[in-house]
């Protein structure tokens, strides 16, 4: 990768040290090999368009603009001098908002990679503060978008690609990118049986009907076979997973020859978006939380096909970039979806049961329609209730009967801390549904307990009933 490219060049800056990566020596070193060195790292740089510029000496805090023009990147190297360290460095715009992942340090604190693209054009600055003096080497030019880990961006939302030094200036190959128009395609990497298993379980729909997109390595060695994805008007809707959202990728390591796969998906996220991890053969999901607007996750082949839902209004475009981890022989899933019943339904019974979550998901994929489910899930329900589980008492008690035992399901339901159990709880004391008898009282302190749990409409029917004095 490019920061191992860049690595020999920290002791160019005096002729006197260079950092050793294997051994974690500092050796002595002229400015013939200091000049070899930089030759080899603009040889490293040139097939991607970034040409060397003048170096410039620093010292202590400094700044330096650059313009940028459209479609133009930078890539800033900060050197320090002999046993000096660097403090800060980074890049930033015109009112000093940080547009440069933070990166990471080479030789210890001697040496800084920070890397920036432009779309628009723009004058960018590089800012900076060492004990002591150093060197601000920069490599300059127009990146093939090919090379971007975002190819289009959404200029509304300010969102710009990012010269992600450690992905994408590696060897050719090593890192994949797509950029995806959420709900309208989806990236199957690649289109196996397997991933096309999992967008149909995923969508409750037939995956020949769904957008998707063919994605592989761009290393034809290990690339699937594309299969063709026959137009059609129907968006991949995450139908099974219980809330609105989008299939975003479905990732199976082994059919790339990968023993794992770090995943990015990069986007302008909007409160309240979230992105979805789930595993198709046990059906777990999991929620990941984004950093510096890039979602990061790992996928192993001991996984099965994994997917990544955008929950929420979401935003319109998403970067989705991956690399391998450990090459192996391919192998993909064999993890496949029954057609007569949805694979979400034996695991999530199995959680559910013993009160480790998963009514809810069953609760989903009953209200989607999917294939092949219990008739009746009551039983199971009343189990997770038994088991300590809120949610499960308030299944058990919409699945159920009305009359004392709903109410007393609900009550224990909201005891255990679950929110809708203790909205259900007064709402059926406060209008005298499910066969409850009517209860103010009882009502607002159920009211009270949902708020409590972060129910925002609880706080606002609570508070009702006090203007009115029920």
């Amino acid at each position: 990768m490019i920061a191992k490219l860049i690595l020999p060049v920290a002791g160019c800056v005096t002729g006197l040290m260079v950092f050793a990566v294997a051994g974690r020596q500092y050796t002595a070193t002229d400015d013939a090999w200091c000049a070899r060195a930089t030759a080899q790292v603009a040889q490293a740089l040139q097939p991607y368009g970034l040409r060397a510029q003048p170096r410039a000496a620093v010292r202590g805090a400094f700044e330096t603009a650059i313009t940028l023009a459209p479609g133009a990147c930078v890539s800033a190297l900060l050197l320090a001098e002999g046993r000096e360290t660097i403090e800060q460095f980074e890049i930033s715009d015109g009112r000093g908002r940080l547009l440069s992942d933070p990166g990471s340090r080479m030789g210890g604190d001697m040496a800084a990679l920070r890397g920036w693209c432009s779309v628009e054009g723009e004058v960018v600055h590089a800012r900076g503060r060492l004990r002591g003096a150093g060197r601000l080497l920069r490599f300059e030019g127009v990146v093939p978008r090919s090379a971007w880990p975002l190819a289009e961006v959404m200029p509304e939302a300010g969102l710009h690609p990012w010269l992600d030094d450690r992905l994408v200036l590696s060897a050719p190959g090593a890192v994949n990118a797509v950029v995806l128009d959420v709900g309208e395609a989806v990236a199957l990497v690649p289109p196996e049986a397997a991933t096309v298993d999992a967008l149909g379980a995923l969508t409750l729909d037939d995956p020949r009907a769904v957008r998707w997109a063919s994605v592989g390595l761009s290393d034809p060695s290990v690339a699937a076979e594309p299969l063709a994805n026959p137009a059609s008007p129907r968006q991949a809707r995450a139908a099974a997973v219980g809330a609105p959202g989008a299939v975003v990728a479905v990732f199976d390591p082994g059919a790339l020859a990968q023993r794992c796969l770090n995943v990015s998906l990069r986007a302008a996220w909007g409160r309240g978006e979230t992105v979805v991890r789930l595993a198709l053969s046990t059906w777990q999901m999991a929620a990941r939380g984004n950093v510096d607007g890039a979602v990061r996750d790992t996928v192993c082949v001991d996984e099965g096909p994994v997917a990544y839902v955008v929950v929420g209004a979401g935003p319109r475009r998403v970067g989705l970039s991956w690399q391998g981890e450990g090459a192996q022989t391919r192998a993909p899933s064999t993890w496949r979806s029954d057609p007569a019943q949805h694979p979400g339904w034996a695991p999530l019974e199995a959680q559910c049961r013993a009160g480790r979550g998963g009514c809810e998901g069953l609760a989903v994929l009953r209200a989607a329609g999917a294939r092949g489910g219990p008739r009746a899930l009551g039983e199971v329900y009343a189990a997770a209730c038994a088991a300590g589980r809120g949610e499960g008492c308030h299944l058990a008690a919409i699945e159920g009967a009305d009359g004392p035992a709903a109410g007393a399901l609900v009550a224990r339901g909201c005891a255990l801390g679950y929110a809708p159990a203790c909205a259900a709880s007064a709402r059926w004391s406060r209008l005298g549904e499910r066969n409850q008898p009517v209860d103010y009282a009882l009502a607002g302190q159920r009211y009270e307990a949902a708020c409590r749990l972060g129910d925002t409409g609880a706080c606002a029917r609570r508070d009702t009933m006090r203007l009115l004095d029920l």
